[in-house]
């Protein structure tokens, strides 16, 4: 997907502008709706991100076995922290880790969860 590519270039603003022709799909896959999520915390807009993760959350039956169901609830975490949301982000994280209890210790995303998941939990964070 062209957004992608534009996100791993470091180019946030465009991915979500490509974005934007994905509407319409945003009723059957949780995927697009997920996406956007992500470019928009990339591109330091957070209360955008949750917004989109929220509505992914709110929607699950559109996708009931997605992974894109847990790792909304790890962005959400982050949207929420870079909100300054600290308490709400804690329990995002902490439904995440429950979701994702039986994965394996090394993969990428726990780990990383984990270690954001361990400052949100020592740092006072600022709105």
């Amino acid at each position: 997907m062209e957004a992608g590519i534009k996100l791993a270039n470091h180019h946030p603003q465009q991915a979500i502008a490509l974005m934007e022709a994905t509407r319409p799909l945003d009723d059957h896959s949780l995927s697009t709706r997920k996406l956007r999520g992500d470019l928009y915390l990339s591109a330091g807009q957070p209360s955008l991100a949750e917004k989109e993760y929220r509505t992914v959350i709110a929607h699950r039956e559109i996708e009931a076995e997605s992974v894109d169901y847990a790792l909304t609830w790890l962005g959400l975490g982050e949207a929420l922290a870079a909100e300054g949301n600290r308490a709400t982000a804690i329990d995002a994280y902490q439904h995440f880790f429950t979701l994702w209890a039986h994965a394996d210790p090394d993969a990428m995303y726990l780990k990383q969860a984990k270690q954001e998941f361990a400052t949100l939990q020592t740092v006072t964070l600022t709105k």
